[in-house]
């Protein structure tokens, strides 16, 4: 039987009105969540146990981190984002993610994504990285009683249906090859760049050696390397980086950086020391080690363009193109690790499940 005009408009109509409603419940519960994410609510004791848990984290780090995650809790963010993906009106899945650890809070993302997708979701937090979960996970669920019944934490992950990790190349295999039943979405090692042209402003460059040291350079969104767009580029680099200042730089990766500088005199391999950087000259895109740069030096923007496109799979951001200076910390809700959307592709994959 065909629809008329009238019953398609009222049939969408409805359907809009459903998803609208169902997005305004959501966004209720995830408002909840904002004023819980600044360093300051964190009770002592959890701070402690955060800090102990990661020798690498500092309290600069977990404010910036808390900073960033509560800047995607506004309403018309969320409204914004929940309104790109219409609801496939099916049964929820049973979800699990395997976090990383790196970053304080790294995997709430994925937490976001998976509940607001409308699944049930089975967290395995990850050992460095769990004290600052379960803590923010008991307030939130202590605030949205229904939570507990969508969202848990797991020491391991069986029975789900499909599973979101994030880790090594070689985590990525064993991963892969325990849960080969089942469909996975699995983000392995990535690494981020700037982009330097002649003109790019100094302060442009100082938010730069933001995005190269924030973190301690542990995150895929870390700048380690960077491109320089012609000879006058190389001039205006180097112009910034002799204000570059160690004095903020955390103990462990002072002590890692002179271990690479070390290495690099023994083995007798080029570098200019910076006091806080190794910068190594580089012929092409690949991931430089803790305390190390890579500079590349490329004639024009057409060189640059050809040598991204060769390595969009290795990327995972490019600061002063699609990302401002000083922001590579600071994703919205949109950008997606290794560009894949989470919540489209769980979607897709609860249209492949049989029908009950």
């Amino acid at each position: 039987m065909e629809l008329s005009g009238k019953m398609w408009r009222f049939c969408f109509g409805w359907k809009k009105g459903f998803f609208m409603a169902l997005s305004a419940n959501w966004i209720e519960k995830l408002l909840v969540l904002r004023p819980w994410l600044e360093i300051g609510k964190v009770p002592e004791r959890v701070l402690k146990a955060a800090l102990a848990d990661n020798p690498w984290f500092s309290e600069q780090d977990i404010a910036r981190s808390m900073e960033a995650l509560a800047g995607w809790l506004a309403e018309e963010q969320l409204r914004e984002w929940l309104g790109r993906y219409p609801d496939p009106g099916l049964p929820p899945m049973r979800v699990g993610v395997i976090a990383a650890g790196n970053l304080p809070l790294v995997c709430l993302h994925d937490v976001l994504s998976v509940l607001v997708s409308g699944q049930h979701l089975w967290l395995k937090t990850a050992r460095q990285d769990r004290a600052l979960m379960e803590w923010l996970w008991g307030k939130w669920t202590e605030e949205v009683s229904e939570m507990r019944k969508i969202f848990h934490l797991s020491g391991q992950i069986t029975g789900v249906e499909v599973l979101i990790a994030t880790g090594s190349n070689n985590t990525a295999r064993h991963i892969a090859a325990e849960y080969r039943e089942i469909p996975l979405l699995m983000r392995k090692n990535r690494f981020s760049l700037g982009v330097i042209h002649p003109h790019t402003r100094q302060e442009e460059l100082a938010s730069l050696l933001e995005d190269i040291h924030s973190y301690q350079g542990l995150g895929c969104r870390n700048v380690s390397q960077v491109v320089l767009i012609g000879e006058d580029s190389k001039t205006v680099w180097e112009k910034s980086l002799r204000d570059n200042s160690k004095e903020s730089l955390h103990p462990l990766y002072l002590e890692r950086y002179l271990i690479e500088r070390v290495r690099k005199q023994m083995l007798g391999e080029p570098f200019e020391d910076t006091g806080s950087l190794l910068r190594v000259p580089v012929k092409d895109l690949r991931p430089a080690s803790m305390g190390v740069l890579h500079e590349l030096l490329l004639p024009d923007l057409a060189s640059w363009h050809i040598l991204r496109q060769a390595h969009q799979d290795e990327i995972q951001c490019v600061v002063g193109e699609e990302v401002l200076f000083g922001k590579a910390q600071f994703p919205q809700l949109t950008d997606y690790a290794d560009g894949v959307d989470t919540i489209a592709w769980l979607q897709s994959q609860q249209r492949k499940r049989p029908l009950a």
